[in-house]
């Protein structure tokens, strides 16, 4: 979606063609997907049996659900609807999710406004939103209720149900000092080398490309960025590395605007792209033999 709004013919590129721009978008969003697709905490989540497999699928789901929106002519309320069910299966699976929020409220306001009907495509949102999350959480009493053999804290009354929803259990981890959130971004930080490698050098040209023609999205996911390491990086726990996925995310489609960025607009003798081609498929190799 994002990538094919771009026009065919760029401007100040004497060269560009339909091809080189198909090639370069293809190219891009191939390396960017494979290089969050095989970095370690996605691949470790992705294939093991946790919530936070369920959660990948529904980050993924939502925002292609809010470029969708995005993208849908100005006034159109049935692509906010749809994202305003996908947002509800997201938060009835883990609260961690809550940091898309953030590009979403940005796109819409943006796209949107302040005026009369987008507050009634926002009250039709939560029309979708909150009775379809009810009824997705009304089934954690019901199947409390049969005794299943695996009953985390079982829900059946409305104390244990509201206990296991809010995540109270949960809370002495959260918010315990400056200190932990320093060392907790510490840990991100240095992860990040192992969860793309090189390819982090993407994010240079890609923020350049972002903020040069897709600045409204761009700020969007790092408004998510930054939502999500607030709240991560607040949560003292040994098994975080999860709750940074929509940071990973979000920095693995500021990569594939860096391989686009690369591909048609750096400055580079035309005989380099191959070159550039090859240098990302050895990126997405690392990740595979190392990760």
């Amino acid at each position: 979606l994002m990538l094919g709004s771009w026009k065919i013919k760029v401007k100040g590129l004497p060269d560009q063609g339909k091809e080189r721009v198909l090639v370069g978008n293809y190219l891009a969003q191939t390396t960017g997907a494979m290089l969050l697709a095989f970095g370690q905490t996605f691949w470790m989540q992705s294939t093991s049996l946790e919530v936070y497999s369920l959660n990948i699928f529904m980050l993924a789901l939502n925002l292609y659900l809010l470029l969708r929106a995005w993208f849908s002519p100005k006034g159109a309320t049935r692509p906010w609807l749809w994202l305003a069910g996908g947002l509800a299966l997201g938060f009835a699976n883990h609260l961690s999710f809550f940091a898309i929020l953030a590009p979403i409220a940005v796109l819409f306001f943006v796209k949107e406004g302040f005026t009369r009907q987008a507050g009634g495509t926002l009250l039709k949102m939560l029309g979708i939103f909150i009775p379809l999350l009810a009824l997705l959480y009304l089934y954690l009493p019901l199947r409390a209720a049969a005794d299943p053999a695996i009953n985390w804290g079982d829900p059946r009354t409305g104390e244990t149900f509201w206990y296991h929803v809010s995540g109270k259990q949960f809370r002495v981890w959260f918010f315990t000092g400056f200190d932990p959130f320093k060392d907790e971004l510490g840990k991100f930080v240095k992860g990040l080398g192992v969860e793309f490698f090189a390819g982090l050098l993407l994010l240079i040209p890609g923020f350049i490309h972002g903020f040069s023609h897709k600045r409204k999205i761009t700020i969007a996911f790092l408004a998510m960025i930054l939502v999500n390491l607030l709240y991560a990086c607040n949560y003292h726990i040994k098994d975080l590395e999860p709750y940074f996925l929509p940071t990973n995310m979000a920095l693995a489609v500021i990569m594939t605007l860096g391989v686009r960025y690369l591909w048609l607009r750096a400055k580079l003798p035309p005989k380099t792209r191959p070159l550039i081609g090859l240098c990302l498929g050895l990126l997405v190799a690392a990740s595979v033999v190392f990760n």
